[in-house]
């Protein structure tokens, strides 16, 4: 019991401190020194459709694929783009490479892409490494 309450004010004290971080300069100038560079690939939908009979086990494929990639830290982020959407923007991945040649070769096996369903368009992007998403409103 003794512990317990030694250990109460120790995390309440770094909770609090942690919750009290100033977003100064110096901050600023941290977070940036720890960023890197990143590749932001737009998947934007060709017109094109998958044969009705294939369209099931592409997209196994292709979530298998991307699933895969991000396991074995190649991918950061991805997903599909919901909702209106004038531009033909299927879907994004944000890679942890910049050599494009290397991504194309990883998402070369994804059905949609060899199949011209999807079309990648390339980005270079610079992030802070371990920013994370938060779930938002009621998770599906």
């Amino acid at each position: 019991m003794k512990k317990i309450s030694l250990l109460i004010p120790i995390l309440f004290i770094a909770l609090f401190t942690n919750a009290q971080q100033k977003v100064d300069g110096p901050y600023i100038s941290s977070q940036i020194d720890k960023g890197a560079q990143y590749t932001l690939v737009l998947l934007t939908a060709s017109g094109g459709e998958p044969p009705k009979d294939s369209a099931m086990s592409w997209q196994a494929q292709h979530l298998q694929n991307l699933f895969q990639l991000h396991l074995e830290k190649k991918i950061s982020v991805f997903g599909p783009v919901t909702g209106a959407n004038p531009d033909n923007l299927s879907g994004i991945i944000i890679f942890n490479s910049t050599d494009q040649n290397e991504i194309k070769k990883w998402i070369s096996h994804d059905p949609f892409v060899a199949k011209g369903i999807v079309l990648l368009k390339f980005y270079q992007w610079f992030s802070i490494p371990g920013q994370q998403l938060e779930v938002v409103g009621k998770p599906r």
